[in-house]
């Protein structure tokens, strides 16, 4: 014999007794976890599941940028320290290792991403 549920096992029971349950995240009465995933999602609440994923991949993102720089730092404080760590070696290092081109175009992009 078919299941008469409607959703989840047990979800739906008002026509048993319960009638619904409170849902603390709304801060009202649902009767059942379908609606309440209904009304959550038209007032702009997301699931967790959802954020999991995308928070995964900026943190990735921020960790691959973070050795981009790391690496960067390693090779200019390298170069000041082989051109006697003066004031000429630290600017000889920031045109060999930052040429002003590449720095254009990482501007351009990071203003495109921040929409500026």
């Amino acid at each position: 014999m078919p299941s008469k549920t409607p959703g989840l096992w047990g979800d739906e029971t008002g026509r048993w007794g319960s009638d619904g349950y409170f849902s603390k995240s709304l801060g009202r009465h649902v009767t059942s976890k379908h609606e309440e995933e209904k009304i959550a999602n038209k007032m702009g609440f997301v699931n967790l599941k959802d954020v999991e994923s995308e928070v995964e991949r900026k943190v990735a993102a921020k960790i691959e940028e973070d050795k981009h720089f790391d690496k960067l730092n390693d090779a200019y404080q390298a170069r000041v320290k082989e051109g006697g760590n003066n004031y000429g070696a630290a600017i000889r290092a920031v045109e060999e290792l930052l040429p002003a081109k590449e720095m254009l175009k990482l501007s351009d992009k990071l203003e495109k991403a921040n929409g500026t």
